[in-house]
């Protein structure tokens, strides 16, 4: 990864790499353009960005208690609707007498 804007490569590789696994990022001052680089928006589900470090604390904190951003996925299943059948395995297979 090249240097990007004066940010360290190791830096932005680290700030994807929590985005992706769904780790809360807080940030604030030059850390905004680090979130920038990284094609991170200020406003995705488990980022908190201020202009001050404590308030930017102060929402990580809550954050971390839930140990993922969930809502930054889309789930991969949808849930089946309450009134649709239940399959059951081997049920459409005919039986021979």
């Amino acid at each position: 990864m090249a240097v990007t804007a004066g940010i360290d490569p190791r830096v932005l590789l680290l700030i994807t790499e929590a985005f992706r696994h769904g780790k809360a990022i807080g940030a604030w001052a030059d850390g905004l353009d680090a979130l920038q680089t990284a094609g991170i928006a200020p406003d995705a589900p488990g980022v908190v960005t201020a202009d001050d470090p404590a308030t930017v604390l102060e929402g990580l904190t809550e954050m971390l208690a839930h140990h993922r951003a969930w809502d930054r996925f889309t789930p991969a299943v949808r849930p089946r609707p309450r009134s649709a059948p239940r399959h059951t395995p081997g049920a459409d297979r005919r039986r021979t007498p």
